[in-house]
């Protein structure tokens, strides 16, 4: 009888747990709760690193990102309200194709967006929306550079035109296009 009970115990347990483990996988980390922002500041932060920024930089800068990365996010929610799920996927892959067969920037937007149906008034919509985001982000950078010094500036410069040529060739997800700062910010 004792063994029925020491196995009736285990095997509870085991149950118990694999249902908890389940529940523990539903649930989102804590440092991912904002995604768009998450990603968004790495890549940012990321575009720094030629600049060797010092630890007291490093936490200055994620000050003022964390701050600024608001507004930037906000407009990226807009802009992703303006699609339903499927239209985000059809205008991924188009977007994905276009780039493929040598397409940028406008181009491969303007195909995307007419790939899901968006009438005139909605793509003018969603090019306010994108230059308020460029413009945040360009404001955002600004804001960073101001923390660097004459070489870091340079530093930066350098990478930026060493980077050049493979820019707009990322992954999905990891960065199109401008890859730095601002020229004009440094």
């Amino acid at each position: 009888m004792s063994r029925h009970m020491i196995l009736a115990v285990v095997l509870s347990a085991v149950v118990s747990t694999g249902a908890f483990a389940q529940d523990e996988k539903k649930k989102k980390p804590k440092n991912q709760k904002n995604t768009v922002q998450n990603r968004m500041t790495k890549q940012l932060m990321n575009s720094f690193a030629k600049a060797n920024l010092t630890d007291e930089q490093k936490a200055e800068a994620k000050k003022v990102v964390a701050e600024g990365m608001k507004n930037v996010v906000a407009v990226q929610k807009q802009l992703e309200g303006m699609f339903t799920k499927e239209q985000r996927q059809k205008r991924n892959e188009v977007m994905k194709q276009a780039r493929a067969d040598g397409m940028t920037g406008k181009e491969v937007t303007a195909k995307a967006n007419a790939a899901v149906g968006m009438d005139d008034a909605a793509m003018k919509e969603f090019a306010a929306l994108k230059q308020k985001q460029n413009k945040a982000m360009s404001e955002l950078r600004k804001k960073v550079v101001e923390l660097l010094t004459d070489d870091q500036k340079k530093a930066m410069r350098a990478g930026q035109k060493k980077g050049k040529a493979g820019q707009g060739k990322g992954k999905a997800g990891q960065g199109k296009g401008k890859t730095g700062p601002d020229k004009s910010a440094l």
